[in-house]
Formats: structure tokens, sequence, C-alpha cells
């Protein structure tokens, strides 16, 4: 980006769309890792439901003995499901914001390009050279 001329504000849009891809791609590893997470736990409740069907008959049907070891691991799993989906669901806000951010300065980006883009005061490739930057970095503007 240093041989390009750009203009000043072109310049502080691009450091921000890269930083802003940067957090995208960040945020994006941070969300398989909890929807995984969170995705095993749902999966082992779902497959459990019997165990907390026969919870609740016991509580109901005292000649039905209770097995307390068991009682406090499964309520240990889910409130463990209820805490990652409530930050999978925090996260996924989070994300949502970025993206938004993030797609609407690469539009302002977009309709940048023909207007007051770089210094030179002579034809030039700055937008071409432009363009082949961004794609080296992920982006397409194109």
């Amino acid at each position: 980006m240093e041989n390009l001329n750009l203009s000043y504000t072109m310049k502080k849009k691009t450091e921000k769309l890269l930083k802003l891809k940067n957090e995208l791609d960040n945020k994006k590893g941070q969300l398989i890792l909890s929807s995984g997470f969170t995705g095993m736990l749902v999966v082992y409740v779902g497959l459990s439901n019997d165990r907390y069907f026969d919870y609740a008959a016991a509580t109901f049907n005292p000649s039905i003995p209770q097995i307390y070891g068991l009682e406090f691991f499964d309520l240990v799993l889910l409130v463990l499901t209820l805490i990652s989906g409530f930050i999978l669901y925090n996260e996924l806000n989070k994300f949502n914001k970025l993206k938004s951010s993030y797609e609407s300065l690469k539009q302002n980006i977009k309709e940048s390009i023909n207007s007051d883009f770089c210094n030179c005061s002579t034809t030039c490739h700055c937008k071409d050279n432009y363009i082949i930057f961004m794609e080296s970095k992920g982006i397409d503007l194109i």
C-alpha cells in the first residue's frame, strides 16, 4: 500500500477495512469453536432427555428412587449448555455488527474509487493497483 499515492481518507478507510477484515476472520474462528462446543452439549442433552424425564417423574413420584450423582452431573451439563448458548448468541450478535460495519465500509470504498481516490495529477493506474492490493488481502472490491 506504500507504493500507492492514495488520498488521506482512502488510506484511513483502507486501514480500517483491513482491521475489520482481520477482526472478522478472528471472530469466525471463535464462532466455530463456541458453536462446536455448544453443539456437542446440545446433542448430549438431547440424547439424554429420557433421563431428564425420569428425574422429573421421580420428583413427582416419591416411590421412584433418585440417583444423586447423576442429577448433579446432569444439572451441571444443563447449566453449561445454557451458558454456552448465551455466549454463542452474544458472539453471533457481535459478529453480525462487525460484518455490517465491514460491508458498509467496503461499499463506501467501492463508491469512493470513482471519485477523489488518489493524489495523482495525471493519468495513473492507482485504481487498478489498489484493487489488486485489496484482492491480495482477501477483499474483493469488484
